[in-house]
Parts: structure tokens; C-alpha cells; sequence
């Protein structure tokens, strides 16, 4: 009985360096079938300051995305509360301009504090629009980046005949 449970041991231990020996040849058949290395040289040229790592595992990718994405939300959270404080101090400002001049009798046509106060507001507004303008480029542009790398990669897998099942 002991003899057969060692035997069983040895058969597996064999059989599953066979399978892993059979994985690696079949990455290195795909790859070259695929033709991975013109591929990348393709990609290269559309990403010349990309780094292209052989093997990156999608929990990389991911964890990639998460990094930059932590490294720069400060800046925007810096800038958020930037335009809530320049907000708040253009609304207190002009509470204190209508009180003094509530105060002081002064009764005008026009309301210029008012129309200061939405002349700032407006100023505001426009800074962020134009830095929300700024990210959505920057954003069209990684995107346009990432289709001239993924385009290759489709083509060269979609042109591939396939044998009938």
C-alpha cells in the first residue's frame, strides 16, 4: 500500500513538470506565432517613453493604475478646496460690502456689489472649467496613446485564420 501511495507521489511530481514544461511552450509557440516582439517594436514607436514589460500581470496593471491615480488626487482635491475657499471668501466679501452699505444709507440704481460679486464668481467658475477642459485633453490624448498601441495587437490576432472546431 505504501509502495503504491510513493509510486502515485512520483507519477504526479513527474506529470506536473511535464505541464508546466508544455505551458512554456506553448507561451513561446503563441508568441511566436503572434509575432510579439514586431508587435512590440510597433507599439514602441507609438510610445517611445513607454516602458513594454513582457509578462505584466493584469493585478500590475491594475495596481499601476491605482498608484497613479493616488498620486494625483491630491493635487485635485487640492484644487477643489482652492475654489470652495475662493467661493466662500467672494460670498463673505460681499455680504460685508452690502451690510456697510445697508448701513450707510446709500441707495443706488444698480447694485454694484452684486454685479462684483458675480463678475468674481464667474472668474472662479472659468478657472475651473478651463482646468477640467485640461484634464479631459489630457485624458483624449492617453486614450488616442493606448488605441495606436492596441491596434496593432487586434489586427495581428484578428487576421489569424482559425481552424474550423
Amino acid at each position: 500500500m505504501r509502495r503504491r501511495i510513493l509510486m502515485c507521489l512520483a507519477v504526479l511530481l513527474l506529470l506536473s513538470g511535464m505541464g508546466a514544461a508544455s505551458a512554456s511552450d506553448v507561451l513561446a509557440a503563441q508568441s511566436e506565432a503572434l509575432d510579439l516582439d514586431a508587435l512590440q517594436d510597433a507599439a514602441g514607436g507609438y510610445l517611445p517613453d513607454g516602458a513594454l514589460e513582457a509578462g505584466i500581470s493584469l493585478d500590475e496593471g491594475l495596481q499601476t493604475i491605482l498608484n497613479t491615480g493616488s498620486g494625483q488626487i491630491s493635487g485635485v482635491v487640492r484644487k477643489a478646496v482652492r475654489s470652495g475657499v475662493l467661493l466662500l471668501t467672494v460670498v463673505l466679501l460681499c455680504g460685508l460690502a452690502e451690510g456697510l452699505y445697508g448701513g450707510m444709507g446709500v441707495s443706488q440704481t444698480t447694485d454694484v456689489v452684486a454685479i462684483v460679486g458675480a463678475l468674481a464668481i464667474t472668474a472662479v467658475a472659468v478657472a475651473d472649467a478651463n482646468s477640467l477642459i485640461g484634464m479631459g485633453r489630457e485624458a483624449l490624448e492617453q486614450m488616442e496613446t493606448f488605441s495606436k498601441i492596441l491596434l496593432p495587437t487586434i489586427t495581428a490576432g484578428g487576421g489569424r485564420p482559425r481552424p474550423p472546431p
